[in-house]
């Protein structure tokens, strides 16, 4: 069942389709590298939602760890 799922959401990018297949599609994973971010730029900028920008990332990457060592 899970592995279904899986293979759906491989199938087809489904950019703004619904927030929890944005969670599926990594919404909250932080980006590993240039690759990475452009993708997430990308299916930001799809799904129709707020402008996001490089300060923004920067403040969720500072906060992030910030929270983390706490």
């Amino acid at each position: 069942m899970i592995q279904n799922i899986l293979d759906l959401l491989n199938a087809n990018e489904f950019y703004g389709v619904s927030k929890n297949i944005e969670i599926a599609k990594g919404k909250y994973e932080l980006p590993n590298g240039w690759k990475d971010s452009l993708y997430k730029i990308k299916r930001h900028r799809k799904s129709k939602r707020e402008v996001i920008t490089w300060k923004i990332i920067l403040n969720k990457l500072i906060t992030n760890r910030w929270q983390i060592k706490q």
